[in-house]
């Protein structure tokens, strides 16, 4: 099927940001007005092209911030992230000493960050203690109420970044009473872009860490894993296996699979499509 572009990977990605609209993550119009001014297979070009949508669709959100319409503005900073992060998306050829990563990268966090100073529940940036240092992360609440409630944690896919997840899954969790939280581990989105940290194959201890770190907030009172190689459970204290939910996957680091066998153990593990093979 073509959209779009007869290339594949134009597609792919121009099918992937169009995915996003249901949580307003994208504007169909805006991403088939973008992606129509790209040539077949200019790198350059997606940038420049979504990094001015990506402008114009911040500013519409600061106009509508302004103009004390909040809810607007709120739709136009989550569409503004995406499509930052889909204009760096290309920038591969010498990634590390490019200008334009880092740029883009925080102006995609910028904008998600003022999204969810407006999102109707809590959300706050989290540090994540990891090995002397620390991953980011965003966690969002389902409310203010302070009730503990079962949490998804999502691991990102090694060309996605945290602020992405909110739209992989994080908008549906929400609406389902879960609170979400979403990181950043050694390859992936700010951890490669800011701090040079490259992918691991024992995500295990970087996964726990982050297992760890739920389990000290007070709004969490169950825990969801999804790293796309599997979906685990830790209950802490144990819940009820009706509570437990699958959700699906984005590829991730194998080493994942090693978790369960860690202290303390967790309530169940499920290791779901073709990755089964690991």
């Amino acid at each position: 099927m073509e959209f779009i572009f007869k290339d594949e990977a134009f597609k792919f990605e121009t099918l992937r940001a169009a995915g996003f609209a249901g949580d307003a993550g994208a504007d169909i119009g805006e991403v088939i007005v973008t992606t129509a001014q790209i040539p077949e297979g200019d790198e350059d070009a997606w940038t420049a092209v979504w990094k001015s949508t990506a402008e114009c669709t911040a500013k519409r959100g600061e106009d509508s911030l302004a103009a004390g319409d909040p809810v607007s503005a709120r739709e136009a900073f989550l569409r503004a992230s995406s499509y930052y992060r889909s204009a760096e998306f290309y920038r591969r050829q010498d990634p590390l000493h490019d200008p334009q990563v880092l740029e883009l990268s925080r102006l995609s966090k910028d904008y998600q960050v003022k999204a969810g100073a407006l999102l109707d529940g809590p959300f706050r940036e989290v540090a994540i203690p990891f090995e002397g240092g620390e991953m980011p992360g965003y966690l969002f609440l389902v409310d203010d109420s302070g009730e503990p409630r079962p949490t998804v944690i999502y691991t990102n896919g090694f060309d996605s970044t945290r602020e992405e997840g909110y739209f992989v899954i994080g908008a549906a969790a929400l609406r389902r009473g879960y609170n979400f939280l979403a990181y950043d581990g050694p390859g992936q989105g700010w951890m490669i872009r800011e701090k040079h940290m490259p992918y691991r194959p024992d995500w295990e201890n970087v996964l726990g860490p982050v297992v760890d770190y739920a389990q000290t907030v007070p709004e969490i009172a169950a825990i969801v894993c999804n790293d796309g190689l599997l979906t685990f459970y830790a209950s802490y204290p144990p819940i009820p296996a009706a509570t437990l939910r699958l959700i699906g996957d984005v590829p991730a680091p194998p080493g994942s699979l090693r978790l369960p066998g860690q202290d303390p153990p967790l309530a169940a593990l499920r290791v779901s499509g073709p990755q089964d093979a690991w």
